[in-house]
């Protein structure tokens, strides 16, 4: 004999006003949603600023391609020196958070320069 409690939860599941237990979540749908969460990569593009913008900051962001180095956490001395010997007309260094460094330009060409130099990516790697 069916108990009335077993007629209730069956009629909550089938009501619209009632309320719904969220459907459990499956390995699969949580590879999907990493998978739509993910960068789009296009090979051989570099992000690069406008040639023909006036005198202003042009700032690059730069983090560390090794999981787990802090660049924001390195002393700042040590950063400009890396700087300083390796990249031209350097305006200022600033700390965004414990992984980013931002790096300023006061000009295009200088910032451009900086994006395309891999010689420095490989270098302080």
């Amino acid at each position: 004999m069916p108990s009335d409690s077993d007629g209730i939860s069956k009629a909550m599941d089938h009501d619209p006003g009632g309320k719904r237990k969220p459907p459990k979540r499956s390995q699969d749908v949580q590879r999907e949603n990493d998978d739509f969460y993910k960068p789009f990569y296009k090979l051989n593009y570099k992000r690069v600023f406008p040639e023909l913008i006036g005198m202003a900051e042009y700032t690059v962001f730069i983090e560390s391609r090794k999981e787990g180095v802090k660049l924001g956490n390195a002393n700042p001395l040590i950063l400009a020196g890396f700087f300083k010997n390796e990249i031209k007309e350097l305006t200022n260094i600033r700390i965004i958070n414990a992984s980013k460094v931002g790096v300023v330009f006061a000009r295009t060409i200088n910032a451009n320069d900086f994006l395309k130099n891999e010689s420095f990516l490989e270098k302080y790697d």
